[in-house]
């Protein structure tokens, strides 16, 4: 260890190469390594990626064969993104990173064992070649996420449905891996509206949607398409299980009532429709099938009134 440090500090100090043995390798010889080549490749890395795990992770790769790093966490706002196996409660350091008066983001460097302060500094000073690169990625990812999804509900939205029904589609036509659509759509939702108002309207969708994230599993997927309607994507699921979950859902439905702050109550009913893949038709053909089961099922229970 003693010669381990001694390495580091020669290179921090005469600046022309970095000497240490590699955390991962340290039975092997000390290798040189030189900062104006690995400052490069940095950036070429934060060239290369637009989301930022993925350049994050790429990042520790590098410097992790340096210092004994051993997780990155990169907060900037409301945004957390981390490596694998980064855990709060292990030693780590928060380095702040600043273009101008702005504030880019902060690296949490969880270490082990602790690094020298020259060693801090010269981390930081590698990181501040990619920081703007993460601030940007994280930016992009935050509006990707935007686009795909409600304000409303807080479900992803009909552009999200699009991308991931023709992804199930695939699956199912290479692998052979059955999947089930279900949609659905509330009943009576314009009398709620015309009765309470488009607030009341508004929570009401909110509720529903709440129901939904309960009753689903973590592996489904669940969409406001738009106005009242909802879709769910159950990959690997046949038929029987997407009656289950309907069946799931009218049970929280039939617990879970909306209390108005006047203390009226709003008891909201839907009606379903559902389709597993098929090979002979493409996702707009298995949409087409799920939304005839719906209405089909609507004229049939005319009696379920919000």
């Amino acid at each position: 260890m003693a010669a381990y440090r001694s390495n580091v500090d020669d290179a921090l100090v005469d600046g022309r190469g970095y000497r240490l043995r590699s955390p991962v390798v340290a039975r092997s010889a000390a290798k040189l390594i030189d900062t104006t080549e690995l400052r490069l490749s940095l950036m070429a890395v934060a060239q290369r990626y637009m989301d930022p795990a993925s350049l994050l992770n790429a990042v520790f790769e590098l410097l992790s064969n340096t210092l004994p790093i051993t997780g990155f966490s990169w907060v900037q706002n409301h945004s957390v993104v981390a490596t694998p196996g980064f855990t709060a409660e292990a030693h780590h350091r928060v380095l702040k990173f600043h273009d101008a008066e702005q504030l880019l983001g902060e690296l949490q460097v969880q270490v082990v064992p602790d690094l020298t302060e020259q060693e801090w500094r010269w981390l930081e000073q590698m990181i501040q070649s990619v920081a703007l690169a993460l601030r940007n990625t994280t930016i992009f990812q935050d509006a990707l996420q935007a686009a795909q999804r409600d304000p409303l509900t807080g479900l992803e939205n009909r552009r999200a449905f699009d991308g991931e029904i023709a992804r199930e589609q695939a699956q199912f036509m290479r692998y052979g891996q059955v999947s089930s659509l279900v949609v659905m759509d509330l009943n009576g939702f314009k009398a709620i509206n015309d009765t309470w108002g488009h607030d009341v309207g508004d929570r009401l969708l909110a509720h529903f949607a709440s129901g939904l994230r309960v009753i689903v599993r973590e592996t489904d997927h669940v969409y406001r398409f738009g106005g009242d309607e909802f879709c769910v994507l159950l990959p690997g699921t046949g038929h029987y299980g997407a009656k289950k979950m309907t069946a799931r859902m009218d049970a929280w439905l039939d617990h879970h009532e909306l209390t108005l702050p006047s203390g009226e109550r709003v008891r909201v009913r839907t009606s379903y429709g559902c389709a597993t893949t098929e090979k002979e038709g493409d996702c707009r053909t298995w949409f087409r099938r799920a939304d005839q089961d719906l209405y089909q099922n609507k004229r049939a229970r005319r009696s379920c009134a919000a």
